[in-house]
């Protein structure tokens, strides 16, 4: 296992070498080219193994981690159209996976055997195509279908394999959206708006509040654990993030906005944002993974980053997600540009324990 491990290092010393990467306080753990990836979810399994769910152009990946994460193993692979975007979340013990460019629908993969993962369905009953998938309660909540206006459409996933839609909310576009304790928040990524909408009555979203911040760019969102406050990520030229206190929701206040200390960071564009304790984990595009901490909203600090794209050619290119939810402190990113999937670790931690 040691000599295993060194060859390991060996390998991924010299690519990070050939790469140029930039890295501070975040330990690289393992690499996977498998070339133009978009967006990454995570997996635990009852016994806390760990799976990672990878989208890319050509379909959706499921590795296990946790046996070896130096040398994550694919366990299934589920191909469909190619295309640029997919978005996926979990529920219970199953995976939706969806697109945004061709008629494919939401995939249903179940995952009670994670090694032995099983497509067993396909939802298209009333859209077939999809920006962003977000699931809470036992419900699904796509964002940018392909019907009405693009907003939401809810699925209550009370039969995992059988969704059935119950409700809409068909007012503007939603590029993405959070939801929490039937609040839903949504980006209005076309007129730069956050919108905050009552959906405790799924069969008919009620808008509580249309916070207009700029004129465009609103893509992503995500809620701090005391609800307080929102964080948005603004993806154009010049977009970066925004954090507001929503705690009076007729008094909106943007108590901080935060880019890389980079050259050209406020000409370039943030892409998603997750919270995991006081931690912003951010996909930053061509500044790869960021984490900021926010225990003091009005005061963003960063604390790590891992930067594997060279230069900053381009506005999408790079890190397009990254998933924090893991018990064992890893961290999943993945790659638009052709690179794969990484795997790091923050804070730098010590040799990963096997499970072989």
């Amino acid at each position: 296992m040691f000599n295993k491990y060194i060859l390991n290092l060996i390998i991924f010393t010299t690519y990070l070498a050939a790469q140029q990467v930039e890295i501070d306080n975040i330990r690289p753990i393992a690499h996977l080219d498998l070339g133009n990836c978009n967006d990454v979810w995570g997996y635990t399994a009852p016994d806390g193994h760990e799976f990672a769910l990878v989208g890319h152009r050509t379909g959706t990946y499921i590795f296990d981690v946790s046996t070896n994460p130096h040398e994550p193993i694919e366990v299934g692979f589920f191909d469909g159209p190619n295309v640029t975007h997919r978005d996926l979340k979990v529920h219970e013990h199953y995976c939706y996976s969806i697109n945004d460019d061709a008629a494919g629908g939401i995939d249903i993969i179940d995952l009670e055997d994670p090694f032995n993962p099983i497509l067993v369905g396909t939802y298209n009953t009333t859209f077939n195509r999809g920006h962003n998938i977000f699931i809470a309660d036992g419900y699904a909540y796509i964002f940018g279908a392909n019907v009405g206006a693009g907003g939401c459409r809810i699925l209550d996933l009370a039969d995992p394999e059988n969704p059935v839609e119950v409700g809409a909310w068909e007012d503007s576009y939603f590029h993405d959206g959070f939801v929490k304790n039937d609040t839903l928040y949504g980006c209005d990524i076309y007129n730069g708006s956050l919108y905050i909408i009552d959906v405790s009555d799924k069969t008919n979203p009620t808008t509580m509040v249309e916070h207009n911040y700029s004129n465009y760019g609103c893509h992503s969102v995500w809620v701090t654990d005391d609800s307080k406050y929102v964080i948005t990520g603004d993806e154009e030229y010049g977009g970066y993030l925004y954090i507001f206190d929503i705690q009076n929701f007729d008094n909106i206040n943007m108590v901080a906005t935060w880019y890389p200390d980079e050259p050209e960071a406020q000409n370039k564009s943030v892409h998603n944002v997750l919270i995991k304790d006081d931690l912003l984990y951010v996909s930053y595009y061509v500044y790869g993974t960021r984490i900021v901490d926010i225990s003091d909203p009005n005061n963003p600090i960063e604390v790590g980053y891992y930067d594997w794209y060279p230069g900053q050619q381009g506005l999408y290119s790079g890190n397009w997600g990254t998933y924090p939810f893991t018990e064992n402190g890893l961290i999943y990113s993945t790659d638009y540009s052709g690179n794969g999937l990484f795997v790091m670790s923050y804070p730098f931690m010590g040799e990963i324990e096997f499970e072989e």
